[in-house]
This record gives structure tokens, C-alpha cells and sequence, in this order.
């Protein structure tokens, strides 16, 4: 099976959870002042879009099972922020928490402390950015 199979099969998968959720109605968010319209905007799983064009890697963790993300980041992450002292070591333990969470297989915490990796380079090379504006081309953005 290729890589584009396996990942068609979450995104079919996600898709269908994103369907059961909107058709439950858990996901109405209220109606458009403008259009009048119903919203159902309130919950989502996957963005596939920003999935397969984003830049920058942590986006793609970001919006890969996004619900599983904001739980895991205002349970997980935000605990481990409160400790001073393991500052530097929070990307590394959330995603470690990730890999033990998806079972206890080896290739799982080599993935995930990839992951871990990816994230806190993109996030220095994002403050870069930010900080020393003459990185700010198109091919810079593209490293990440």
C-alpha cells in the first residue's frame, strides 16, 4: 500500500467523523449576521488543504486530527508549561505523551520525537522571521 493510499484512508476516515459530527448538529456554530445563513463551523477534524500546501511543518501537525490536537495541547501542554523548569523539554514530552497514547511500538516515539524536532526547528526558524526581517523572501519561507 503507498503512502498515498494510507493517507487517503484517514483523510476518508476523517472525513466521514468531520459528517458525523456536522450531521448531529454538534458542530452549529449559530447563523451569518450577513447571509442569514446556518454555521457549522464550530468543530472540524482535518483540514486537507493546509495539510498537503502548508510551509511550515507544525501546521501540518496542527490540523491532523485537530480536535485530538486542542485536547491534547490544553491538557498535556499547558500542564507542562506550568513547570518552569521543563520549559525546554515540552515539545518533546507532549509528543512523547502523543507516541505512548498511540501504543508502544518503537517506530511510534522515533516518529513522534521526529515530530518533536520539526516543530522546535520551524518554530525558531518562524521567529527568525519574525525577528530579522531580511529572511522574509519567498525561498526562505520554503526551508521550512
Amino acid at each position: 500500500m503507498g503512502a498515498l493510499q494510507i493517507k487517503a484512508k484517514y483523510y476518508v476516515g476523517f472525513c466521514f467523523s468531520e459528517a458525523a459530527i456536522t450531521a448531529s448538529g454538534q458542530a452549529f456554530n449559530g447563523f451569518d449576521s450577513i447571509t442569514k445563513e446556518a454555521k457549522f463551523d464550530r468543530s472540524y477534524i482535518i483540514d486537507i488543504k493546509t495539510i498537503e500546501l502548508n510551509v511550515f511543518g507544525r501546521l501540518h501537525v496542527q490540523e491532523w486530527n485537530h480536535q485530538v490536537h486542542v485536547w491534547v495541547k490544553t491538557c498535556v501542554d499547558d500542564r507542562i508549561k506550568k513547570y518552569k523548569f521543563l520549559g525546554p523539554y515540552t515539545y518533546y514530552l507532549t509528543f512523547m505523551f502523543a507516541a505512548v497514547w498511540h501504543g508502544f511500538y518503537p517506530i511510534y516515539f522515533l516518529s513522534f520525537f521526529y515530530y518533536a524536532i520539526g516543530t522546535v526547528n520551524c518554530e525558531f526558524i518562524y521567529k527568525l522571521f519574525v525577528h530579522y526581517k531580511f529572511l522574509r523572501n519567498p525561498f526562505c519561507h520554503a526551508l521550512c
